[in-house]
């Protein structure tokens, strides 16, 4: 009898699910077909989303100040990528155009300028699908700031397309 009633819930939700995702989905069509409306709201939820990314980019910065200050540890490239206990190292332009609020270092990767850094300072590097991005020529630098700016016995993690 538990079985029954067990798999009767089960099929009575999958049932539920099915349809809250076609109300879900006819909702979706029928705003992108209200091109003003849509419009409104993708910008809406940008901004939305920016104030949220800010908000917690403060608290953590208000929590962590003294943590922080002493492990300091870099996204290359993170763009909206906000976690507690890491500063993003990116750099707006035309194709990804953050909210500058959000970045921590605005460095550009192709300048082969230094990082802005003291040697030996930084705990850790992390770069996700960055580095397919940059051209060749501009990456042995990079990599060589890297390990200028690692603390003895830091380290670096790069995720990476295919390509590289």
């Amino acid at each position: 009898m538990e079985t029954k009633k067990s798999n009767m819930g089960t099929k009575i939700k999958m049932i539920f699910m099915q349809q809250l995702c076609q109300v879900i989905n006819n909702i979706k069509s029928f705003i992108k077909k209200q091109e003003v409306l849509y419009n409104f709201l993708r910008k809406l939820y940008i901004i939305i989303t920016n104030i949220i990314l800010i908000l917690k980019k403060i608290f953590f910065k208000f929590i962590d100040r003294n943590i922080d200050n002493q492990n300091l540890n870099i996204n290359i490239g993170g763009g909206r990528w906000v976690r507690r206990h890491w500063k993003v190292l990116d750099f707006p332009s035309q194709h990804y155009n953050y909210y500058s609020a959000i970045i921590d270092y605005k460095h550009d990767l192709t300048s082969n300028k230094p990082f802005p850094f003291p040697d030996n300072s930084v705990c850790f590097f992390y770069s996700s699908h960055t580095f397919e991005h940059i051209p060749q020529e501009f990456c042995q630098y990079v990599f060589n700031e890297i390990y200028r700016c690692l603390k003895p016995g830091g380290g670096r993690t790069t995720h990476h397309g295919s390509g590289l």
